[in-house]
């Protein structure tokens, strides 16, 4: 992990923003390796350095580790961001069809799935939704958006 982050670093320093992407690749898989290890090994090592609470504390390193190479790959992924929207889509799709009818049908679920990109986005609101469900909508899209933009000023800074 640290072997990576220093080529990481000596990439950036000649510009080298291809190796750069390459080394911050590798970086991550070594830091999820870690992190797994740490919490997860029974090898006397990892046993000594984390041991007791040390242990449950890589355990909630690792799990928000996880959490953010799901949800938008560290920062380095704009398909698992995407595919991170499209599933807050899903799910608004699924809110918004259930919160206007109580017994929801296909044709209900099919309506709420085309109407969801334009409720994410703010463009559409529903009556039906509650303030702490629409507050959330907008909440998963500015993280969204400022995930995307973060992403996006990360890959391009490289250049």
């Amino acid at each position: 992990m640290r072997f990576a982050r220093s080529l990481r670093m000596n990439f950036q320093q000649v510009g080298d923003a291809k190796a750069v992407n390459e080394a911050i690749t590798q970086e991550l898989d070594a830091t999820s390796r870690h992190l797994l290890e740490s919490w997860q090994s029974e090898i006397e090592f990892h046993r000594k350095k984390y041991p007791g609470l040390l242990r449950v504390r890589q355990f909630l390193a690792w799990v928000e580790f996880w959490v953010l190479h799901f949800i938008w790959g560290n920062g380095e992924s704009i398909s698992k961001l995407l595919r991170t929207i499209i599933i807050v889509m899903m799910i608004i799709a699924a809110y918004d069809a259930n919160a206007s009818s109580g017994a929801a049908t296909i044709l209900d679920y099919w309506e709420s799935l085309k109407a969801a990109p334009a409720i994410f986005l703010g463009t559409l609101s529903r009556p039906s939704h509650t303030i702490a469900a629409a507050s959330a909508i907008v909440a998963a899209r500015l993280i969204a958006l400022s995930l995307l933009t973060a992403l996006l000023v990360k890959r391009f800074g490289r250049r």
